[in-house]
């Protein structure tokens, strides 16, 4: 199986060609009528296999297969050719490039090396080669699609397929509709596969920005998100909450605080966290001139001992 270098978004290396050399050692070859009725090579893509079988023997192992749907056929239904679409559909996403290695059955040794694949790149005044690559389109898309033949979703768009896709025929509703980032009008950005929004504002987070981000609380998909006071805005003691529009808890108080916003100091503890600037204080009481170690939670007056 060849590295992810030789995967994914590969549209631009069609008509193209695949080159390698295998090396096999063993006592004894396969005929090539017989050789020649296994793959030599299989292309996963979008969920689809398209093999190549060589039709004439080659000599020293040397292969350099041509990204055509002319060469290939498809593996599950070969009497059905391979159409330029469906070249085009497997190489928008391939998955596996399996090269056979061997040619016979006693192999000692396998080696597949020099391994390399043509892909077009944009003409330049200094162009890096004089070959062009031919078959090679440049569609001028609408704003919701991108890509060489428009076969990616447009900035601001994602793919969105059909239920049970993979089990249509139609290879229009595998690849999908490009349609807007389902971002709460939060984003006009997200991943253009998943559409999972990206750079969610309004201080709201999640897949589809309907969250409020940590330290805010509200309902995004209704109203907006408000940050969480605990128990102010700029004097808070709290860095996550829950609610609603109306009203939120404080949901991680730091040590030394408690109530519903943070408001009040715990138990040996005091202050007045609730006014500007305010906060709590460990009470510093003597052990021995004190009954406890707690305090007046908001002047920090110890319960001295009599005497």
């Amino acid at each position: 199986m060849l590295p992810k270098e030789f995967l994914g978004e590969k549209t631009r290396s069609y008509n193209g060609v695949l080159k390698f050399h295998i090396e096999s050692h063993h006592s004894s070859r396969y005929p090539d009528p017989l050789l020649f009725k296994y793959p030599l090579i299989v292309i996963e893509g979008n969920n689809r296999n398209i093999v190549h079988s060589p039709f004439l023997p080659v000599t020293g192992g040397k292969y350099s297969i041509r990204l055509h749907e002319d060469e290939w056929s498809q593996l599950e239904v070969p009497e059905i050719p391979v159409t330029r679409m469906l070249m085009m559909f497997i190489l928008q996403n391939v998955q596996h490039i399996f090269i056979r290695a061997t040619e016979g059955a006693d192999v000692k040794i396998a080696r597949l090396r020099d391994v390399s694949m043509e892909t077009a790149v944009p003409i330049t005044p200094n162009p890096v080669s004089p070959y062009v690559a031919v078959g090679i389109e440049v569609c001028d898309c609408p704003k919701e699609y991108g890509g060489l033949s428009c076969q990616d979703p447009g900035k601001g768009y994602y793919r969105k397929r059909k239920l049970n896709f993979e089990n249509s025929t139609d290879l229009l509703d595998q690849i999908g509709i490009s349609v807007p980032c389902p971002c709460n009008n939060r984003s006009e950005m997200c991943d253009p596969e998943t559409g999972y929004c990206q750079n969610c504002r309004e201080n709201t987070a999640g897949a589809f920005c309907e969250l409020c981000a940590k330290g805010f609380f509200g309902d995004p998909i209704k109203g907006s998100c408000h940050p969480c006071e605990c128990p102010l805005v700029d004097n808070s003691f709290s860095d996550t909450c829950e609610g609603n529009m109306f009203d939120h808890v404080c949901t991680n108080c730091q040590v030394g605080y408690e109530g519903k916003h943070c408001e009040r100091c715990s138990q040996e503890f005091y202050g007045t966290p609730a006014a500007p600037g305010g906060s709590c204080k460990p009470c510093n009481c003597n052990k021995y001139g004190s009954l406890n170690y707690t305090c007046d939670r908001m002047t920090g007056q110890c319960h001295c001992r009599r005497g």
